[in-house]
């Protein structure tokens, strides 16, 4: 009866120390990860994309973002790791690119709380406020309802966005045997023909890293594949796509696991033009091992000055 008693006291303490620090991730190293983007009715009127992370900070919850702003048409960085595009045909003269990325405007830490609400929950602080309700089919998964940005105080529209309850993978080094998996998902996307006020588009994705190669030192993730069916059509010849992945990201857990993917238009069977930038969070389950990412994309357009942006997430069923 001791040991029964003791358990329980046990049981009702952890208990009282959640709720004393907070809703939902109460426990050491557990955050809450998201990808969102909206539409600022400013002059000029722009699309706003975020990846975020709330956190336990001290006595309250923290939120660190990192901004990418489309008025800004941002530009490419090139990395230090090279695209491997392994086409059924290659000129010999050919050479691929450096894989690049985009570098948002960090901001943060940002003192606030976390509030239960009936559909979920939502971070206030600094200005900010994001409300969240539960996704009924997903444990653990949010979908964004409501956005205030200080930034940015004029009214926000096409909300979207989505975010995990995740333990926290800051310092995480991530390995392909991690990701041998298929993910399904869910995207909302603005192409490069969509201008500021169009709305977005949503559909059903998926990425299966079980295809992908690595590098020699496992850094980076490759794959080569047929181009996407309904670009072949449109350029009226056999196109092939190189996906390349960086695995490699640093111990701040808002820089994300770049994926950069491409076309080769040229057809001469190496990657030597630039792709579209996708910047991955990864979701880490209580094991350590990841099951979800929440992402968004932005490829800067030379021809207009829109960005083609996307919001989405990737996860794996039945996890």
């Amino acid at each position: 009866m001791k040991h029964i008693r003791q358990w329980v006291l046990g049981v009702v303490l952890a208990l009282l120390a959640s709720i004393s620090s907070g809703y939902g991730a109460a426990l050491t190293g557990e955050v809450y990860y998201f990808a969102v983007g909206y539409r600022i009715e400013s002059v000029p009127a722009q699309n706003i994309l975020q990846l975020g992370v709330v956190e336990p900070c001290a006595d309250a919850w923290c939120l660190r973002i990192r901004r990418y702003e489309g008025v800004k048409n941002l530009p490419r960085i090139r990395t230090t790791f090279q695209h491997h595009m392994k086409a059924p045909f290659r000129s010999p003269r050919c050479m691929d690119e450096w894989i690049t990325t985009i570098d948002g405007e960090q901001q943060g830490p940002i003192q606030g709380s976390v509030n239960p609400t009936q559909e979920g929950w939502e971070f206030v602080g600094g200005g900010f406020r994001y409300v969240w309700g539960n996704d009924p089919k997903l444990p653990g998964a949010n979908i964004l309802k409501n956005i205030s940005d200080p930034i940015f105080p004029s009214a926000t529209d096409q909300v979207v966005g989505f975010a995990f309850h995740s333990r926290s993978a800051r310092g995480k080094t991530i390995v392909q045997k991690d990701l041998m998996y298929r993910f399904d998902g869910y995207i909302y996307h603005k192409n490069t023909l969509k201008s500021v006020v169009d709305n977005w588009e949503g559909k059903t994705s998926s990425f299966d890293f079980s295809k992908f190669s690595a590098s020699e030192d496992g850094k980076v993730l490759y794959l080569t594949q047929p181009g996407n069916r309904e670009v072949v059509a449109r350029k009226g010849k056999e196109l092939w796509v190189q996906h390349s992945v960086v695995l490699q990201r640093g111990a701040d857990d808002l820089l994300p696991v770049l994926h950069e993917y491409g076309h080769d238009f040229n057809m001469n069977g190496c990657f030597d033009e630039f792709g579209h930038n996708k910047l991955m969070l990864p979701i880490v389950n209580e094991n350590g091992g990841i099951y979800a990412f929440v992402y968004v994309e932005y490829s800067p357009d030379k021809l207009d000055g829109v960005p083609m942006i996307s919001v989405g997430r990737y996860y794996i069923k039945n996890e």
